[in-house]
């Protein structure tokens, strides 16, 4: 009877331990299961990630080539739209002003050193603007020089409707000189596209109009990839052919005022030998050029700017 006992007691123990052993053996591979399960899980993920960022060297060719895009954003347009080339133009398109902001924020710490000046005329109306960018690469470029041009003539333009509205001046040579803050507002969105297109921060240093609110023409002159600029006002009568020559004579004397800074100050102007002909000052010279007609011609204005000008806080 005891051995009965015994070896039932011996059966027990050993079903117990059998069981506790299995339990572990499951639990162990349950938990293998589920990292397995978890890490495929992941790798697929990885995968479908990877298979969505997949674009084209192609095709990010063909886009920088269209756009000017960086690479970068580029690249992004492409991943958003599955590589095809078509619709990220589109989405390149529809997301502009998005990008311009994003570059913006990126490239605005950075240092504006190098720029370029530039001016617009029309119809006894002028503009003069200073655009500043990082590179002299960049300054000098075609795209940059446009921009400068479209910046000056939006000035014009906006000036020219404030005239019309009643807020021009009765000053024969009037210079108005909006805020930088202003000007920026103003070429917000062009200034925005350039930064996208070249990747560089590019700001407004300074912008003015000039009014000439006599008969007569205002002249300008840019030398040295836009490195300095200037802008000479004369007056002329209407007689026929006058208009042609004191616009000839005007951009002449803008030159000549890029070359010998009078200050700003007409009267010195007038006294310094003229650079082209140094046998006779700018004073005679334009009044020789103004022989011949109804009423002399006579120079009431100038401004000249350069590009290393120490600007006003």
């Amino acid at each position: 009877g005891c051995v009965t006992v015994f070896k039932m007691a011996l059966e027990l123990a050993l079903s117990n331990v059998l069981l506790r052993h299995c339990s572990r053996s499951v639990a162990t591979a349950t938990a293998v299961s589920h990292r397995q399960y978890r890490g495929n899980t992941n790798n697929m993920k990885l995968s479908q990630t990877r298979l969505m960022s997949k674009v084209s060297a192609k095709h990010v060719k063909f886009l920088r080539g269209e756009t000017g895009l960086p690479m970068k954003i580029c690249r992004q347009a492409l991943e958003e739209t599955n590589d095809d080339a078509k619709a990220a133009l589109q989405w390149i398109a529809d997301n502009a002003e998005l990008r311009a902001q994003q570059v913006q924020m990126k490239l605005a710490s950075r240092s504006t050193a190098q720029g370029r000046l530039g001016s617009s005329y029309v119809n006894g109306l002028a503009s003069m603007i200073h655009l500043g960018c990082e590179t002299d690469f960049v300054a000098r470029n075609v795209d940059f020089e446009d921009l400068t041009q479209e910046v000056a003539d939006l000035l014009v333009s906006t000036r020219k409707a404030e005239i019309e509205a009643g807020n021009g001046s009765s000053d024969i040579f009037h210079i108005a000189s909006p805020t930088t803050e202003e000007v920026t507002m103003l070429a917000e969105k062009l200034v925005g596209k350039a930064i996208t297109k070249v990747n560089e921060n590019v700001v407004v240093r300074r912008g003015c109009t000039v009014e000439l609110n006599v008969p007569g023409v205002i002249g300008s002159y840019s030398h040295n990839h836009g490195q300095f600029c200037a802008l000479v006002g004369i007056q002329a009568p209407s007689d026929a052919g006058a208009s042609n020559v004191a616009e000839e004579l005007a951009r002449n004397i803008a030159q000549h005022v890029v070359g010998v800074d009078p200050g700003g100050d007409v009267s010195a102007l007038l006294d310094t030998p003229y650079v082209m002909e140094s046998s006779v000052t700018v004073g005679e010279l334009v009044e020789r050029k103004g022989k011949g007609f109804s009423e002399p011609f006579k120079i009431v204005g100038l401004l000249r700017w350069g590009l290393l000008d120490e600007l006003p806080e």
